[in-house]
């Protein structure tokens, strides 16, 4: 038997390490292909450096800055090149060499299209087919692309400008420029009335967008993997979900029933008299080209229109809808050029005595010089079409790049717009947004006679006899609709804070009644999805001052004569923090904003929990914690749905008052708090009774001749007799946050209520895009489904009273697991079916009830572990004892599990889908419940004859 295992295992690896002697042999024997410098020491003989740049979506920043170390040519893979090179590069490259196979994920229905095309000869003819309607000549001269144009700016897009500049709420500008070129192109391709309408049916567009965009987490697998992806399929495994595929269905059904429209438009010309005009859409050209009208199409040829079709609407709306948002994004910044562009634009209407028809004037347009500049340098600094477009050297000849000779066959080869753009030699400050330089000192374009060497480099549309098809078209487009939006409206700051202050103002906050309606309620969830840039110094500067300034906050309540005062000082911070949402959109602004809420977030936390101690003592604090904690998540979750459902109705500015008009209710709040020790001067001193601070015997006790608990602080030795000896020099100088960082127990239950508020602030991110995603809802029911997470926190009082009565330890870990068996079956939810919506807001309830049953046990045991500090270091209890620094723990661990949590959300559901990453969620979970184990109080035991003693507070007196 073992002869056979071992001649079975060598029959196995032989033909492994042919294979891998094979693999080797052909990536490293030529000899040119070794001397190219290579982007990562693994290039030369593996292809993971490039996989793994391209599935973490970083290749051109990677590849580039590989250029910037190496030179124009760059190996990235054993047979793949990267070229930054425009003489003996990419002219040569786009010239003559045909595509690589990985075009072939851009199939549309099913078959290839002109963008797919590796055959030339295919690609040439089906271009000629179309070339007559997308030239710049056919363009200047037609009347319906005109009409079209205006149609759509005066019908559909200006109107929402004017309301938004007139309101001045909020405009989501990307969504909207995406949706004005979607409109703009399908009107070109199939007719006006037959376009799409997403600028005035929200529902339509959602619905669109979400379908098209659902395949994109698959895009790398099966352009990379590609052998991977193939052999899946021939085996029956289909490696894309159902609920993707039936999008990807739906989305080209709607494409196909446009073709439809305008086939059954040009067969109304046809028997109303009029035929087919030179002048009609890019379906009636393309139809002709391939079944001459009235002739009836083949299902075979119905579909090859429907792809190419789809391509072209695909390509046409996604490029624009990028360019113009970030167009409007770097005008945003600078008012001046904002007035530039709004003079030269109201120059040309003046002159032509027009609202809108000069507008959409191709060459009225064209001849602006700065609104062209604008354009071509928005291109280069953000080309839509940033990425490599493969291709493959010859296989019948050896071929020449750059100092490079005798690279052979069969070698991809790519150029990247992202990398050429930013040549220092030809773009100096290449990485500054610097429309004039394309002008010149008076003001006029350069001509690429007047200026070659930025004219050649610039690749925004490609390049060869393979370039964009549509650049002339798409130049306009973008002519046409900036001129729009920022030639018609006199106020320079109307459209300059709107979309600014829509992509990057992040209003996540998970510390009270208030701050969460500053977020979701303006912005859409989609815009979190990807907590970069801005919005992540956004959530980092509140999280990073949240714990910096909790163990000051805490340090300060317990060393104050009276906790009103930082409490009140936290309200201060609050209304700055309101006050500066409401003057300024501007993102430095709302940086100090987001700053001043973290260091309101540190005392109300700190401060707050402390001031319960001081008034109910350590017996009853499980249950009123869980009073406290109940109402400000509860507060929490439930801003979304308010803040959205304000938003929705009345604007920004009213979600503004609101937050304004609680500031108020709060500072009356504050005002009329009594603290207990002020109150109990106006009791007789009959009616005064002792607080008991102290538990009775049993969990965790210290009763007047029992020894504390010897692992709390280390520092103290205990005598041979069974009393405490005195504590160390050393130990008494240990302030009391520093020893409970340094105390198991307290960083138990710090790293238990980080976890939990990593799964909390991972749902107040990511559920809104989960239920828009998947089911469709809209803001209002995705703010409504967080009820389904944030009801279960008034189970939370109970929860205190229950760790009250039996301590904390197991309390804490069923939540914990209940809460990971939710998270565990959420991730299956994927369907918008009536049972697995059911099962949807089920999960939701038991993850909900899970850390409702968590954090008031986790204060309650922090609580005790302050307690029994204060009793063996009777010096370091300042003021009012400890319990403000111990709660700052406990606040240092929400700041950074709401930091965590919707960068986690952001982050590793693009990258990995929602079922792996509430997966691992719940496996933080269950992780979290071995130190709770270990370390937290246990179970409480009854004890007879056991007594109450003094408090930390008698202590100190």
């Amino acid at each position: 038997m073992a002869f056979l295992s071992l001649q079975s295992a060598l029959f196995a690896l032989v033909p492994a390490l042919l294979y891998l002697f094979q693999y080797l042999h052909k990536n490293t024997k030529n000899a040119t292909l070794n001397r190219i410098p290579k982007a990562h020491s693994t290039s030369g003989v593996f292809p993971f450096w490039i996989l793994w740049q391209r599935f973490q979506n970083t290749e051109n920043v990677a590849v580039n800055e590989a250029h910037e170390r190496h030179g124009p040519i760059v190996r990235i893979g054993p047979q793949e090149l990267s070229v930054n090179l425009v003489h003996g590069g990419i002219r040569t490259i786009y010239g003559s060499f045909e595509k690589h196979s990985w075009y072939h994920s851009f199939y549309n229905l099913g078959g290839p299209n002109m963008f797919t095309f590796e055959d030339s000869q295919a690609h040439g003819s089906r271009r000629r087919a179309l070339s007559r309607i997308y030239s710049k000549t056919s363009l200047l001269s037609s009347p319906v692309v005109r009409a079209e144009g205006e149609a759509i700016l005066r019908e559909r897009l200006l109107p929402i400008l004017a309301n938004h500049a007139r309101s001045g709420e909020p405009l989501e500008a990307f969504e909207t420029m995406l949706s004005a070129t979607m409109d703009v192109v399908t009107a070109f391709l199939f007719g006006l009335k037959n376009s799409a309408e997403f600028l005035s049916n929200s529902q339509q567009r959602e619905s669109r967008l979400h379908e098209y965009n659902s395949r994109r987490p698959y895009a790398f697998y099966a352009q990379e993997l590609q052998g991977l992806w193939t052999g899946l399929e021939q085996v029956g495994i289909n490696p894309v979900p159902k609920n993707v595929r039936d999008n990807t269905t739906r989305f080209e059904a709607w494409v196909m029933n446009m073709c439809d429209l305008a086939e059954k438009n040009i067969l109304e010309k046809t028997l109303s008299g009029q035929g087919t005009t030179s002048s009609g859409t890019v379906y009636e050209q393309l139809r002709n080209s391939i079944q001459k009208f009235p002739q009836a199409l083949s299902s075979t040829q119905r579909l090859q229109i429907g792809s190419e079709l789809a391509d072209h609407m695909i390509a046409g709306h996604e490029t624009s809808g990028v360019a113009l948002t970030y167009l409007i994004f770097e005008l945003s910044k600078n008012n001046s050029r904002q007035t530039t562009l709004r003079n030269e634009i109201r120059t040309l209407l003046k002159e032509s005595n027009q609202e809108l028809g000069s507008i959409c004037d191709f060459g009225a347009l064209d001849a602006l010089p700065f609104l062209h500049a604008l354009v071509m340098e928005i291109l280069r600094l953000y080309p839509p079409i940033a990425g490599a477009q493969a291709r493959v050297t010859p296989g019948n000849s050896l071929t020449s790049l750059g100092e490079y000779k005798e690279i052979p066959g069969g070698v991809r080869v790519s150029a990247r717009a992202y990398c050429l753009h930013r040549n220092p030699e030809v773009y100096p400050q290449p990485d500054v947004f610097k429309p004039e330089r394309w002008l010149d000192s008076q003001g006029k374009f350069l001509k690429p006679s007047e200026a070659p060497e930025i004219h050649q480099w610039w690749w925004a549309f490609g390049g060869g006899g393979r370039m964009c098809l549509g650049n002339n078209f798409a130049l306009h487009e973008r002519h046409k609709l900036q001129s729009s939006n920022h030639g018609l409206f006199g106020d320079p700051t109307a459209l300059s804070q709107v979309p600014i202050l829509k992509h990057f103002y992040s209003g996540h906050d998970l510390f009270g009644r208030l701050h969460g309606c500053a977020g979701p309620s303006v912005f859409p969830a989609r815009e979190f999805r990807y907590p970069r840039g801005p919005n992540a110094y956004l959530l980092a500067v509140f999280g990073g001052a949240t714990l910096i300034s909790s163990p000051f906050a805490g340090w300060l309540a317990d060393n104050v004569s009276s906790r009103r005062i930082p409490f009140l000082l936290g309200l201060a911070l609050q209304a700055a923090s309101t006050a500066l949402f409401a003057v300024s959109p501007r993102v430095e602004v709302l940086l100090v904003a987001r700053a001043f809420q973290g260091l309101s977030a540190a005392v109300v936390y700190s401060v707050g929990l402390a001031i319960l101690v001081d008034t109910v003592g350590v017996e009853q604090i499980g249950q009123q914690a869980g009073y406290f904690l109940s109402s400000a998540n509860f507060g929490v979750l439930i801003s979304p749905m308010l803040g959205g459902c304000v938003y929705q109705r009345s604007g920004y500015y009213s979600v503004v008052f609101m937050m304004i008009g609680l500031v108020v209710v709060d500072i009356i709040l504050r005002l009329l708090m009594i603290e207990k020790k002020d109150a109990l001067k106006w009791l007789p001193a009959d009616d005064i009774e002792q607080p008991i601070l102290r538990r009775e015997s049993g969990y965790g006790t210290i009763s007047g001749i029992q020894e504390p608990t010897s692992t709390l602080v280390p520092g103290a030795v205990s005598s041979v007799d069974g009393h405490p000896s005195p504590p160390t020099k050393i130990a008494r100088k240990i302030p009391p946050f520093l020893r409970l960082l340094i105390n198991p127990r307290a960083l138990s239950s710090f790293l238990a209520v980080f976890v939990g508020f990593v799964i909390l602030a991972g749902f107040d991110a990511g559920l809104a895009v989960f239920v828009k995603e998947y089911f469709h809802w809209s803001s209002t029911y995705a703010g409504l489904i967080f009820l389904g997470i944030a009801l279960p926190s008034l189970l939370s009082p109970i929860a205190g009273h229950l760790s009250d009565v039996f301590g904390p330890r197991w309390i804490v870990v069923g939540g914990f697991v209940a809460s990971a068996a939710g998270l565990f079956g959420i991730g299956f939810v994927s369907q918008p079916q009536a049972w697995q919506v059911v099962a949807l807001i089920v999960l939701l309830v038991i993850i909900g009830t899970g850390l409702a049953f968590v954090f008031p046990c986790l204060a309650d045991d922090l609580t005790n572990v302050a307690e029994e500090m204060g009793a063996k270091y009777p010096e370091i209890n300042g003021a009012t004892g400890p319990y403000a620094q111990a709660f700052a723990l406990f606040n240092c661990g929400i700041a950074a599990g709401t930091v965590l949590g919707p960068l986690w959300i952001g982050l590793a559901v693009p990258a990995w889908g929602w079922l792996p990453s509430t997966f691992i969620l719940g496996i933080f979970a269950l992780l979290a419940c071995v130190p709770v184990y270990l370390f937290l109080g246990p179970e409480k035991t009854s004890e007879e004859g056991s007594t109450d003693v003094r408090t930390c507070g008698q202590i100190c007196q």
